[in-house]
């Protein structure tokens, strides 16, 4: 083996080992960019459920509210319904205490 020939084959291997450093380097990189992103991903898919829930709840709670105020209605005009038999009633009596 020349001198010559040593030093190519060594350089050679330096130059081999330096290539994989740096694809590891970027292999490493691209791992943690990929984590971060994933990260990213799952934050802004955390939010939107968080988002989702809410506007879920939102609706079962007007859905509740506007079922209070139905029932509220269904009473009033139950009501309104009552008294005016009531009224009809005492109405019918008085009219028959008058003609007889």
């Amino acid at each position: 083996r020349t001198p010559a020939l040593a030093k190519f084959e060594n350089d050679k291997k330096k130059a081999e080992k330096l290539a994989e450093r740096k694809r590891r380097a970027h292999l490493e990189t691209e791992k943690k960019f990929l984590e971060e992103l994933t990260a990213k991903q799952n934050e802004r898919n955390k939010m939107w459920r968080i988002e989702e829930d809410r506007n879920v709840a939102a609706a079962k709670i007007q859905a509740i509210m506007r079922g209070i105020r139905e029932r509220k209605e269904i009473m009033k005009v139950r009501q309104q319904a009552t008294l005016n038999r009531a009224l009809a009633i005492s109405k019918a009596s008085n009219s028959f205490k008058q003609h007889s």
